[in-house]
């Protein structure tokens, strides 16, 4: 397990003079405080008049106010600074903000500005349940990450933090199998990184981290170095200086990881002919070490074990130690090669590296040899056999012509220019280049897979098709490229006239003349135009005439006699009138959301259950009136005036649905 990057002095001279130019005047009291705890964490004294710039700036903040914050970022900045002292706050000035009813950010700015004001009389079981209390309740990583940061100011019990940290630990996100991070960003994901640090400096315990987390951990952190914010960059370089210095926290052992720094990205060529590289920490600062070996080298294209079980050796330069082993020769394949490293550090708080792969490179320079081309119409390739080279003079191109029912035809063959021997590239190319309009046509050209032999025969009728050939002077190239060629060949080979009937010919214009880079008419759209709606009298004529059909069914009551107070209690009648309720309701709910369908269906159940609850309550009435001898008033009969009534219900149900 190694870094993939580390701090370099040019990170930290950066960063000191962002730390620098972000001091001013302007700047808010949060500001300063980041800027000069973060140049108090890499070690970098600040000019006096920026120092005292910060301590009037923090004395100006906690003048007259009734808020923690400037308290908090005023003590925060002071605690960076030397011969530089805030008033005197009475122990009772932090009670309002250590409540029950306080926030985690309220809770954690009071409880760090007591600890940086050195507010000795104050009630600390206290402090610490109030603590306790939020971190059991918050979900939110930021709030976490200010109450782990209060640590340092606790004493007693911290287990609470501990079991914070991993819960925290373990909703950390991976990325890549490289990073560790927390939601929120970097931000975030350094502060709860030097609060377990921090942590671990107050209690005395090791850190809670696994070695693989640390890593990824320091991977993100270091992949975020330029990130020039005041609380971000202190941030970042407070948790990655907690991660290497034993001092600050029990570092357990095998926790520190380690970087391979290879000279010149590992690539290797005739004058750099060792690999060599360097064991660093997270800040670039050498590591001594007892043993460096090389467990096996392998080409990769290959999978050959070209190197088993060497050792490096160590040579001094600049004060460094420099790790080398001789590595290229003649015989030596050009491409890549994974070389596995194990290191062992001296001092036991660094992570050992046991076989690593590292990347490196070897380059060479190549030879083109064999270079024909010919023009020909023959149904056979004309340049196999062919050995010798045909004489290129660029400044002074030989002259072809062609038309469609001839090809080109070119062989060429690429080689190591140390060993002899043919290879093979990723790239090879024969470019065509128009001379009036300069528009390029790139044609691949393939290997045949005999001896390493590049040959292409080229169909100008079926080219013109493919690539939109048209006649015109063409320049022709050759270009050959690869990641371990050293030289890179674009070679001039010839001047082709080329001419194509007009029935295979395509119209082209110039690439300069054919892109239009004039602004484009605007885009206009326009949205249907709302419907006219009706006058408001014809409104209101619609409202009057849904209202009509109630109001007549109350006068129809009213004319066949209906009398409310004289209903008996019955479990019947009662069932007749929810029913006609549940009509009118039913209505009501059409109106809503309700379809016709859907009001149909619920009709037919209300509309049964009504009608056979109200036989059964003409029926009783009818009873009751043949006993009691009462004589009818009108001629309807009571059956006639209950079908009467649910006939101008029905009425007035089809009046709202239409």
């Amino acid at each position: 397990m190694i870094l993939t990057e580390v701090m370099t002095e040019s990170d930290v001279a950066a960063a000191h003079q962002f730390f620098l130019d972000s001091i001013s005047k302007q700047s808010s009291i949060e500001s300063l405080a980041w800027v000069a705890n973060g140049l108090k964490t890499i070690n970098k004294k600040i000019p006096d008049d920026k120092a005292k710039l910060i301590c009037e700036s923090a004395k100006e903040a906690v003048k007259n106010t009734s808020e923690i914050q400037p308290i908090y970022w005023a003590a925060f900045a002071v605690q960076a600074l030397e011969n530089c002292q805030l008033p005197t706050f009475p122990s009772n000035h932090f009670d309002k903000y250590l409540s029950d009813k306080s926030n985690a950010k309220i809770v954690a700015y009071a409880v760090s500005s007591i600890g940086y004001l050195k507010v000795n009389v104050y009630d600390m079981e206290k402090m610490r349940s109030i603590v306790s209390a939020l971190v059991k309740t918050s979900t939110s990583p930021n709030d976490l990450s200010m109450l782990l940061n209060t640590a340092p100011f606790l004493s007693g019990d911290l287990k609470f933090l501990t079991d914070c940290v991993n819960d925290l630990v373990s909703k950390a996100d991976e990325t890549d199998e490289r990073y560790l991070r927390f939601d929120g960003g970097i931000g975030i994901t350094a502060s709860i990184v030097h609060g377990i640090y921090q942590l671990s400096a107050k209690t005395g315990n090791p850190v809670v981290l696994k070695k693989e987390q640390i890593l990824k951990f320091a991977n993100y952190l270091i992949s975020r170095r330029r990130i020039y914010h005041p609380r971000v960059t202190s941030l970042i370089f407070s948790a990655l200086h907690d991660m290497t210095d034993d001092k600050v926290a029990n570092l357990p052992k095998n926790s520190v990881p380690l970087a391979i720094l290879l000279e010149h990205k590992g690539s290797l060529d005739e004058v750099k002919s060792s690999i060599r590289f360097m064991v660093t920490d997270i800040f670039g600062h050498i590591v001594p070490t007892d043993r460096v070996i090389a467990d096996k080298i392998v080409h990769t294209s290959s999978d050959e074990v070209v190197i088993n079980s060497k050792p490096f050796s160590r040579i001094s330069a600049k004060g460094n130690d420099i790790y080398e082993l001789k590595f290229f020769d003649q015989k030596r394949k050009a491409g890549f090669y994974e070389c596995f490293v194990s290191v062992g550090a001296t001092n036991s708080k660094y992570m050992p590296i046991v076989q690593e792969s590292v990347v490196i490179k070897v380059s060479r320079e190549i030879l083109i040899s064999g270079l024909n081309l010919a023009v020909h119409e023959s149904e056979r390739f004309p340049l196999d056999g062919k050995t010798e080279s045909m004489k290129i003079n660029e400044k002074k191109l030989m002259q072809l012509s062609a038309d469609d029912n001839q090809k080109l035809a070119v062989i060429f063959v690429i080689s190591d220019k140390l060993t002899k021997e043919s290879i093979l590239v990723d790239q090879a190319y024969l470019q065509f280049e128009e001379q009036n309009t300069k528009f390029t046509i790139i044609v691949p050209v393939a290997n045949d897979g005999n001896a390493n032999v590049y040959k292409a025969d080229i169909d100008f009728k079926q080219m013109a098709k493919d690539y939109e050939f048209t006649s015109g002077m063409y320049e022709i190239s050759l270009i050959v490229g690869d990641d371990v060629i050293m030289n890179s060949v674009i070679l001039k080979l010839a001047l082709l006239n080329l001419q194509l009937p007009a029935v295979v010919e395509h119209a082209r214009k110039s690439v300069l003349v054919a892109t239009d880079y004039k602004m484009k008419p605007e885009i206009l759209h326009s949205f249907r135009p709302p419907e006219k709606r009706p006058p408001k009298f014809i409104s209101d004529i619609f409202s009057v005439a849904v209202v009509i059909p109630f109001f007549l069914l109350l006068c129809i009551w009213f004319y066949l006699g209906a009398n409310i107070w004289a209903i008996p209690l019955s479990p019947v009648m009662i069932v007749f009138h929810a029913g006609l309720g549940g009509i009118f309701w039913l209505y009501y709910q059409f109106w809503i959301h309700l379809n016709m369908f859907e009001t149909l269906k619920y009709l037919g159940i209300l509309g049964t259950i009504t009608f056979l609850s109200g036989i059964s309550v003409l029926r009783k009435r009818a009873d009751r009136i043949k006993k009691s001898g009462l004589k009818r008033v009108r001629n309807t009969s009571s059956e006639g005036r209950f079908f009467f009534l649910i006939g101008c219900s029905f009425l007035l149900f089809c009046k709202v649905v239409m």
